[in-house]
């Protein structure tokens, strides 16, 4: 018959892997962070739904919005704005405001990629210079057709239930509000204060990384 210490040695064993793990995944998340531009405020809110953890972000940004759109559009050659992206591959409508697009997401180890396959509608108002990306989950029909559905696609976890939206608007004086909220089920076995941690601390490196870039390009 088993000691009680052997039938304990698992328990424990699986403790200290949970704690390894934490501050493993702690760490990369401290370490990954981008710095955060100067004179810059970054609101950033999660909150948790049954669909997933819901993020609102937005900060006043002195780039236009058709800068911002021009950046989004080059995401197929450069996605490095958005934290963790692996990739981005039109499906459809190429030269399109309404497309079909599959994001590649890079997960913290030990986790899979997550990747997520979407309806973008870019719409832009001019005369008011109101900005408005929509993105929508992709119905299955559209997966199969573009064979990336999840069973296609080794070692990658399908994203679902997204939902999300970019917007900007003018606030005078060469000022825009750059908004963005957006909720998904990140599926697989990821927790959920990692999955939250993951995504406030992917929202805010995503802002940082878009108000660096129009920096560098224009600075003041």
């Amino acid at each position: 018959m088993a000691s009680a210490d052997a039938m304990n040695k698992p328990k424990i064993a699986y403790k200290s892997y949970v704690l390894i793990l934490s501050f493993v995944l702690t760490f990369s998340f401290i370490s990954n962070a981008a710095s955060k531009p100067e004179n810059t405020e970054i609101s950033v809110k999660v909150s948790e739904t049954p669909l997933g953890p819901e993020v609102e972000a937005s900060a006043k940004v002195a780039f236009t919005p058709l800068m911002f759109i021009e950046l989004v559009k080059n995401a197929k050659h450069d996605c490095s704005w958005i934290a963790k992206c692996e990739s981005v591959n039109i499906l459809e409508g190429e030269d399109s405001n309404f497309q079909l697009i599959r994001t590649e997401i890079k997960a913290p180890w030990p986790f899979n990629n997550r990747d997520m396959v979407v309806y973008s509608m870019l719409e832009y108002n001019e005369a008011t210079k109101h900005l408005s990306i929509q993105l929508t989950q992709a119905e299955n029909a559209e997966l199969e057709s573009h064979l990336v559905s999840s069973d296609d696609i080794k070692g990658i976890v399908r994203m679902t239930n997204v939902k999300a939206k970019w917007e900007m608007q003018a606030l005078g004086n060469q000022q825009f509000l750059l908004e963005y909220r957006g909720v998904a089920s990140p599926n697989g076995n990821i927790p959920d204060w990692i999955a939250r941690r993951f995504v406030r601390q992917s929202t805010e490196e995503t802002f940082e990384n878009v108000i660096a870039h129009f920096a560098k390009m224009h600075p003041q």
